[in-house]
């Protein structure tokens, strides 16, 4: 216990000293991810369960689920060739600024009383959200590399994640308090409303950050970062250089192929987990949102001690193993109707989670060459953002010809599969 103890406090001391010229990014990125957990435990975690409540089938909410990655396909180039000539701080916050701004939307939907009209306005405001949230998202990994310097990005990043776990259980728990405690509609009022102020508030302290001078004079007289400007402008304005075809002849191609498995076998339960819980489980609210507390909890817990599993079994086999615990999810779900097995099968998802989350990623990234890794990310890219879209439409799909229970083992078993084929084949 005293060793977690002293972990816990890693995550938000560092044994440097911080730089002065680094001080006030660091600490933007800090409270932003803070604003982020807030709507994270608040409208990104209950507004599929708000769907659910006002008559949501599975495929509609596998629809949902499948917007950003149809988005994300059709508009990531367009969305690198707008940014190229932009300041990375005013990008960010526009793009920002506009795609959360329809959160404000979601507060006045559940007066409308229509539930049919209900759920296609969260179709719609899905979709064209997504479309500035690809340059958010883009711009915001080229923000994150400039304001925070190599040696402290590990820090900086601990820091994020240790807080955005803590911050979402925290969200959810009182989301869920909320909700049980106020009548339909207006406790989901209350929690968009909420989801709302976290959001502007991260976009707002985003806008805060500045650039180091020293790195703008350093790009300007930099040689070799103005051929990278060049040759990224080359890439994304010519698809073709970007997804290099000869890139999955080798090793490579055979581990985007597996993780292309496990990513389908990833997404498929998942938009039959809210559904499941309200309308077979019939849980409330509040079990929910302590379900979820509990998931995050455990991801929390969990990346205390990735680090020496990793070490231990190396990455391959942690992902692996760490696939088919993860199959333990949908698979209790099945039979967690009392509350207690409920959350205990989502502190096991979590711990599961925490392992994979880190170790497949550090996996990938083993057989890509250091000097040419946006093509071999563009694959990636393309192959979760696929993934993503067969098993969000299929997952319901499923459901609907051989019902929900008996589709949830299917899937876990197909994530036993994935586990197994990276232990055999990786």
């Amino acid at each position: 216990m005293s060793r977690l103890v002293n972990e816990l406090k890693l995550i938000f001391r560092s044994s440097q000293v911080v730089p002065l010229e680094n001080r006030s990014n660091f600490r933007y990125l800090w409270m932003e991810i803070a604003g982020f957990g807030v709507l994270n435990g608040t409208t990104l975690a209950f507004l599929a369960i708000f769907a659910v409540r006002i008559g949501a089938s599975g495929a509609q909410i596998g629809l949902i689920g499948a917007i950003p990655a149809i988005v994300n396909l059709i508009f990531t180039l367009p969305a690198g060739r707008w940014l190229e000539h932009r300041a990375v701080v005013h990008s960010v916050f526009w793009s920002g600024l506009i795609s959360r701004l329809f959160y404000l939307v979601l507060i006045f939907l559940p007066i409308l009383y229509i539930p049919r009209i209900q759920i296609w306005i969260i179709i719609i405001i899905t979709f064209i959200m997504n479309i500035p949230a690809v340059a958010f998202a883009i711009g915001f990994n080229t923000l994150f590399a400039e304001a925070v310097p190599a040696e402290w990005r590990g820090y900086v990043a601990g820091l994020r994640n240790g807080s955005l776990s803590i911050i979402s259980m925290i969200a959810t728990t009182g989301s869920g308090y909320i909700l049980s405690h106020l009548i339909f509609p207006k406790g989901y009022q209350v929690v968009f409303f909420l989801g709302f102020i976290g959001a502007m508030t991260s976009t707002w302290l985003l806008g805060m950050i500045r650039i180091p001078m020293q790195l703008n004079v350093e790009k300007v007289n930099s040689l070799a970062y103005q051929m990278d400007v060049v040759d990224r402008k080359t890439r994304i304005g010519n698809p073709a250089k970007t997804f290099r075809f000869e890139i999955l002849k080798g090793r490579y191609g055979k581990i985007l192929l597996l993780l292309l498995i496990f990513h389908i076998a990833q997404y498929l339960p998942i938009p039959l987990f809210p559904v499941y819980q309200v309308k077979a489980l019939q849980f409330s609210d509040q079990i929910i949102g302590l379900g979820t507390s509990a998931f995050y909890l455990a991801v929390f817990v969990g990346s205390f001690f990735i680090a020496r599993i990793i070490n231990h079994l190396g990455n391959r086999k942690t992902t692996g193993l760490g696939i088919i615990t993860l199959s333990l999810n949908p698979g209790l779900m099945i039979v967690s109707r009392p509350p207690p097995l409920f959350i205990f099968t989502c502190i096991l998802g979590g711990l599961a989670w925490s392992m994979v989350n880190v170790a497949y990623m550090n996996y990938l990234l083993e057989e890509v060459p250091f000097n040419d890794r946006p093509a071999y990310l563009s694959w990636y890219n393309l192959i979760l953002n696929s993934a993503i879209l067969i098993g969000s439409l299929g997952g319901p799909l499923i459901a609907s010809l051989i019902s929900l229970p008996v589709a949830l083992l299917v899937f876990a078993i197909s994530l036993v599969l994935a586990g197994v084929s990276i232990l055999r084949w990786g």
